[in-house]
């Protein structure tokens, strides 16, 4: 009798051909699909990948949270407890951030020359950083990553694991959520003196379970009440997302308001983004006023929720002025729900959301783009799912109900897309490839940035997301398709994950028959 490797005991045929079906992926192609920039070693060793099953990942290099400085950085969060800086036109890694002691699963950034991270360890690190990847000699290729110390600490941040971080610039309040259910505010005004003290507010008893993402409408120019920054939205992993009022006005306390909910997801919401839509032009020529911003608002915000339940949502907190002869209303939210969230929260009506995109697996992340980097379209998004793809959607108008297209589906992660960014800049395309000087486009453009648990950092060209998938996809869909094949006959012949081989089984049916 044959015995199976010991990391696949205890493992399905479904996960076992999951192992094999990414190893596939991770040493052929996947390998140079986006521009990868490997965190840790790349993934070269398929047999390795193939054992660990469903649960192959990057180890310690799997990045749970990632964001995009304006020096040209993306910031990753990683398992391991680092946080990485690496500079996305080179790939190099410019900084590691050494201090915590668990995974570390948010990031905030607070200005140009500082970062805050938090995680499982329930502590908050606020580091420096240099505005730009610079080094005394200029070489950015050769020098080691720096390596700073944190300048404040906050201990003791959370009765349990910090899941997210969200900063609002206009009051200087960093807001913190985990798995104790519970927002804190920070003030970081008076830096060093107001981390000796307790947080400044706190959001408890509104959410049953763990918070998951913060997020915040940016303060624009001309835009009033909502689209300030003291109006947020929390979720948690039951699918509950609330509005809440943030009063600043005091010199010490935060005082929290729950305005309404946002009802639409069914269960954890793994991420909310918010945004502006596009300006609405008035038939009106002479109302200048309002456009201006003087009068009611014209411009609608919306609000994207990725969850668990295999959608991308979006909820539009602030809707435009209606136009003459226009008689759809706002959505009615579910009242029923699958997942218990508790009682209505909110002096104001629930909200629905007013588009859902579907996906076969889990939204881990979401990211609409702005109206000038898709073509000059205000209606495309792009999201990330569990099942390791990208996709891009255009939706056919910004009113409620508005039907939406898959514009293309994008292979390259071999597991799990976690975050999804915008990025405008130069990137090396030679870069990476052995026997080959790295070389950069003159022109800067503008590229998607995403990042999951295959420990690698993915650069899209946008331009070349917003066309349609071609016969690429569909070689690729045949190559997956045949590494299926080969993963489910192999496991017909082979008794190493506890099963018969065709001879026994054909002996043990012959036996049956026999005893009939």
């Amino acid at each position: 009798m044959q015995s199976a490797h010991a990391s696949q005991l205890f493992q399905t045929s479904s996960s076992l051909a999951t192992g094999k079906r990414r190893a596939a992926k991770a040493s052929g192609s996947a390998a140079k699909r986006g521009r990868p920039i490997y965190l840790g070693r790349r993934q070269k060793d398929a047999e390795d990948l193939k054992l660990g099953g469903a649960g192959s990942d990057a180890g310690r290099e799997k990045v749970l949270d990632a964001l995009v400085d304006g020096g040209g950085r993306v910031w990753t969060a990683e398992s391991g407890g680092v946080v990485r800086g690496t500079d996305l036109q080179t790939g190099r890694t410019t900084h590691l951030l050494l201090a915590h002691k668990a995974p570390v699963c948010s990031l905030a950034l607070i200005s140009p020359t500082l970062l805050a991270s938090a995680g499982w360890d329930k502590v908050i690190h606020f580091w420096p950083i240099s505005p730009t990847p610079s080094t005394s000699n200029g070489n950015t290729s050769t020098s080691a990553p720096h390596r700073p110390q944190p300048l404040y600490t906050i201990s003791n941040a959370s009765e349990d694991f910090i899941k997210a971080l969200h900063y609002l610039p206009s009051q200087q309040v960093l807001l913190s959520g985990g798995a104790d259910r519970s927002v804190r505010a920070w003030r970081l005004a008076g830096l060093e003196s107001a981390l000796q003290t307790r947080s400044a507010g706190t959001l408890s008893g509104s959410h049953t379970r763990g918070i998951t993402s913060i997020t915040s409408l940016a303060r624009i120019e001309g835009q009033q009440g909502v689209g300030g920054n003291e109006v947020v939205y929390t979720a948690d992993s039951m699918g509950r997302i609330l509005e809440v009022q943030l009063d600043c006005s005091g010199d010490d306390r935060v005082r929290f308001e729950v305005l309404r909910e946002l009802r639409g997801p069914e269960t954890s919401v793994a991420q909310l983004v918010g945004c502006w839509g596009p300006l609405h032009e008035d038939e009106d020529e002479d109302d200048e006023e309002n456009a201006a911003g003087a009068g009611p608002s014209r411009r609608p915000a919306y609000i994207w929720a990725a969850s668990n339940d295999k959608t991308a949502q979006r909820f539009d907190v602030v809707a435009p002025v209606a136009k003459a002869g226009a008689t759809k209303g706002a959505p009615q939210p579910r009242h029923e729900r699958s997942s218990n969230t508790g009682a209505l929260l909110g002096r104001l009506p629930p909200l629905a959301p007013s588009v859902i995109l579907s996906h076969p697996d889990y939204v881990k992340t979401v990211l609409p783009l702005p109206q000038d980097a898709a073509a000059g379209r205000a209606d495309v998004v792009v999201t990330g799912s569990a099942d390791e793809d990208l996709r891009v959607w255009r939706l056919a108008g910004n009113e409620v109900g508005a039907e939406q297209q898959l514009v293309r589906r994008q292979r390259g992660h071999w597991h799990e897309v976690e975050k999804v960014l915008l990025w405008h800049g130069i990137v090396d395309e030679d870069e990476g490839e052995e026997g080959k000087e790295a070389s950069s486009a003159s022109v800067a453009s503008w590229w998607v940035i995403s990042a999951g648990l295959d420990g690698s950092i993915r650069r899209w060209r946008l331009d070349e997301l917003l066309v349609a998938g071609g016969e690429e996809e569909e070689d690729e869909d045949k190559v997956e398709e045949e590494v299926s094949k080969q993963a489910n006959g192999s496991e017909s012949k082979s008794p190493a994950g506890g099963g018969m081989t065709a001879e026994e089984e054909a002996e043990l049916a012959e036996l049956m028959s026999d005893e009939e």
